[in-house]
């Protein structure tokens, strides 16, 4: 098969580096509506946008300049190139998801509106959604080297993945969001989340005041830091209502209704005239616990709320947590991020925490 003259990869000799440079290049030369004839960036200032050396910035534009997209003239400067006009690269985002939140349908309508937000920033992008199986590092692996062999793919947007799954995405240095927190050692990735510490604080106060003294969390099997943040705030504020240490129990579930409820039926068993109260991460979660609540008649010594939903406010089953910005603005910050990224900057801020409020069904009760 004949290769174009225009694509980056006829390059054999180039390293991954020098090519993930010269991408980055076309990428910012395509989101800057650029022509060819029009004068484009030294070798020095393109080393600086991208934040390497200028050793390398010159191999990735003499690269370029080989196959059209830049043009050297002696004594005038760098060009660019005919090739910009010949291709219109369809630039793609991978959205990295669990396999698991397929069963989790609350969170459809959250995921579609970051996805707005973000096509609102950059709208010539497309979304290719990656379901992630037992957050396997090795697909994600085999994700990542497929868009190392693509012109048009640009970057990365991760929810619910693994600290693996993050190391290795920062090590890789491509563009990338996480939809949640991060370690902060992670200096090559972007984050927009909840704030984690308010979430617990909200919900444990709420419940203090209706007079629970026994708190049960139902969590996902993976964690990541803003579950163990969620979990320390949860644990001062009952510290502060003057609570002993083990009037918190911590139950981690695989995302899947037979073990949520086969976990907690000997627990709700042990009730006898206790009242209890679950802290459940997701409104899935919290529906089989009503569930498993309606079978064993005990749904009147239970409160179920809910750390963040994902459902609109009118239609919340649970005292819940919701972001005090809509999530198609979540995406917003997301896709700016990335925007710059692609482009070769450094973002600033890094990174957003979002702040909450406490919503309860029938507005008898909202707060910050």
């Amino acid at each position: 098969m004949m290769e174009t003259t225009n694509d980056i990869r006829t390059d054999n000799q180039g390293s991954k580096e020098i090519r993930r440079y010269a991408e980055a290049i076309r990428r910012h030369i395509g989101s800057s509506g650029l022509q060819p004839g029009d004068r484009y960036l030294s070798a020095s200032e393109a080393s600086c946008m991208l934040g390497c050396n200028i050793t390398a910035a010159q191999r990735a534009m003499t690269h370029l300049a080989k196959i059209k997209w830049l043009e050297r003239r002696p004594r005038a400067g760098t060009f660019v190139g005919t090739a910009a006009l010949q291709e219109k690269i369809s630039h793609c985002v991978h959205f990295f998801l669990p396999e698991s939140i397929c069963r989790e349908k609350n969170t459809q309508n959250m995921i579609w509106q970051r996805m707005l937000g973000v096509k609102s920033v950059i709208p010539n992008v497309t979304v290719e959604f990656d379901f992630v199986p037992r957050q396997d590092l090795a697909f994600v692996q085999q994700v990542v080297e497929r868009m190392n062999d693509s012109r048009g793919s640009v970057g990365f947007l991760v929810l619910l993945s693994s600290q693996a799954i993050r190391e290795y995405l920062n090590q890789c240095g491509i563009p990338a969001v996480i939809f949640g927190d991060i370690e902060p050692h992670l200096q090559n990735l972007c984050w927009a989340s909840l704030d984690q510490k308010q979430v617990g604080r909200l919900l444990a106060e709420y419940l203090v005041k209706r007079g629970h003294r026994r708190f049960i969390t139902v969590m996902r099997d993976t964690w990541g830091k803003g579950d163990y943040l969620l979990h320390d705030s949860i644990g001062e504020t009952l510290a502060d209502a003057g609570l002993a240490a083990n009037s918190l129990q911590i139950r981690s579930i695989p995302v899947d209704r037979t073990a949520i409820i086969a976990t907690l039926r000997s627990r709700l068993e042990e009730l006898g005239d206790e009242k209890l109260a679950l802290i459940c991460r997701t409104e899935f979660q919290a529906d089989c616990v009503n569930e498993l609540a309606e079978s064993m008649g005990v749904t009147s010594q239970l409160d179920v709320v809910v750390c963040n939903s994902s459902s609109d406010i009118a239609s919340c089953k649970y005292a819940c947590v919701v972001p005090d910005l809509p999530y198609q603005e979540e995406g917003m910050l997301a896709g700016r991020m990335l925007l710059e990224m692609m482009n070769g900057r450094r973002p600033s801020p890094r990174g957003y925490s979002i702040p909450v409020r406490l919503v309860v069904p029938g507005g008898e009760n909202e707060s910050k």
